[in-house]
């Protein structure tokens, strides 16, 4: 009876260990996370391109789109013009420079520069225009007769063309137009003195009073070519 408990007792230890065995066996294979490698695996048959064994995998980024920005407009200040002058015959006045000693804006540059940047990533285009206020000196006194011509040539490495634009107060022109697929990235312009190509001309105004006079110019970015610029 003795060596029959004994030998029923080694068996059921035997019993435990293998159950033990197997636990094991499934914890390991019930704790594989989503994505470890399972299954066989590929073979390498030599030592070639053609024989080793070959998986496929996968890389990624993600650009992730920026915006469409009007960075810079210029200040312009053209020179001087005597009361003789504008009183017999008119005169157009060419872009000194962008000075404007006593003037204040965050928007200004006196370097002559026009800048719009699309990071988009859309190649959507876009419109930049100017609009052009009344040339007043003190509050009532308006100069009527104006007109102001923009030139201003692209920086290297831009693809898009800014326009000679021609504006009248009270009204907007078109000084860039980047159509589908152009003018991504940064795009500078500037206007010179040296070309004299960026002209005021004041008509012939035989009631011209003496003074100082400035105008306002608005420039309007929109976010298609197609945007009527805004008055």
């Amino acid at each position: 009876m003795k060596n029959t408990i004994k030998t029923l007792s080694l068996s059921a230890a035997a019993l435990m260990t293998l159950m033990v065995g197997v636990g094991n066996v499934q914890a390991a294979t019930t704790n594989l996370k989503t994505g470890d490698v399972v299954g066989d695996g590929r073979v390498a048959t030599g030592d070639t391109e053609t024989t080793t064994g070959k998986a496929n995998s996968t890389a990624k980024f993600e650009v992730t789109p920026g915006d469409l920005t009007l960075d810079a407009v210029p200040d312009m200040n053209f020179g001087t013009a005597s009361v003789k002058d504008i009183a017999t015959n008119g005169i157009t006045l060419t872009y000194a420079s962008g000075d404007l000693t006593g003037e204040a804006s965050n928007d200004r540059n006196n370097k002559g520069i026009i800048r719009v940047s699309d990071f988009r990533g859309s190649g959507t285009g876009w419109k930049l225009s100017v609009g052009l206020g009344n040339f007043t000196s003190g509050s009532t006194n308006i100069l009527s007769g104006v007109t102001l011509t923009v030139n201003a040539p692209k920086a290297e490495g831009v693809t898009t063309d800014a326009a000679s634009t021609t504006v009248t107060p009270g009204n907007a022109s078109s000084v860039v137009t980047a159509e589908a697929s152009e003018g991504m990235g940064e795009n500078t312009y500037t206007i010179s003195s040296d070309t004299k190509d960026t002209t005021l001309t004041i008509d012939k105004n035989p009631t011209i009073k003496a003074g100082t006079y400035q105008a306002d110019l608005t420039w309007t970015l929109a976010n298609t070519p197609s945007t009527t610029a805004a008055k």
